[in-house]
């Protein structure tokens, strides 16, 4: 992973943990240079954080189980695994991997 992808990565983070606005984070996000695969990654950072506030069509992690979660993540990785699979759609699908990871690792850290 780039270092781009890597700051990209803890900047979502940082606003599912509400240590960052969705706005501020964009703006940082414009600065960056991006390649096709960080451009796929935010326009999936985007549906995801955009989608929770329209709660008809997000993913209510408090709603969803560890084994659904578990399902979705490997779901989204097989997607990854596809090889003719374009560099912006690889972003996207990233960035879904990295939301799933966040949830599974936070119904852990729920469960302790």
């Amino acid at each position: 992973m780039s270092m781009s992808m890597k700051k990209m990565k803890e900047m979502f983070y940082a606003i599912l943990n509400k240590e960052a606005t969705l706005e501020n984070t964009l703006k940082n996000i414009e600065k960056m240079k991006k390649s096709k695969i960080a451009k796929g990654y935010i326009h999936g950072m985007k549906n995801i954080l955009i989608s929770k506030k329209v709660k008809k069509y997000s993913i209510n992690p408090k709603k969803i189980d560890e084994n659904e979660i578990k399902h979705l993540h490997k779901m989204v990785k097989e997607n990854l695994s596809n090889p003719f699979l374009p560099d912006f759609e690889k972003g996207y699908f990233i960035a879904w991997k990295d939301y799933f990871s966040y949830l599974k690792k936070r119904k852990l850290d729920d469960k302790q």
